[in-house]
């Protein structure tokens, strides 16, 4: 694909936004505090990057899918729940 300066690829102007909140969160399971990173946030949702536009962010208003650290850790059903999967 050639891309040209000063223009952009018009399927990533289309596609769904999703922003990472990395954070700390309380494990369920064994009650230690554990940082949830952007990369394992993506594999614990099972984000596809080529669907997405994936951003990382500490701003709740940017237009798109938020999604941060679970306490439940029931990552795979929120993430049918919000329709990324």
């Amino acid at each position: 694909m050639a891309v040209f300066p000063n223009t952009k690829p018009t399927f990533i102007l289309t596609m769904e936004t999703i922003i990472l909140h990395p954070g700390k969160v309380l494990s369920r399971n064994d009650k230690d505090i554990h940082f949830i990173t952007s990369s394992m946030l993506i594999n614990l949702y099972g984000i596809d990057q080529r669907k997405f536009r994936v951003l990382v962010s500490k701003d709740w208003n940017i237009k798109g899918i938020h999604l941060c650290p679970l306490y439940r850790g029931n990552y795979k059903e929120e993430a049918e729940r919000q329709g990324i999967l």
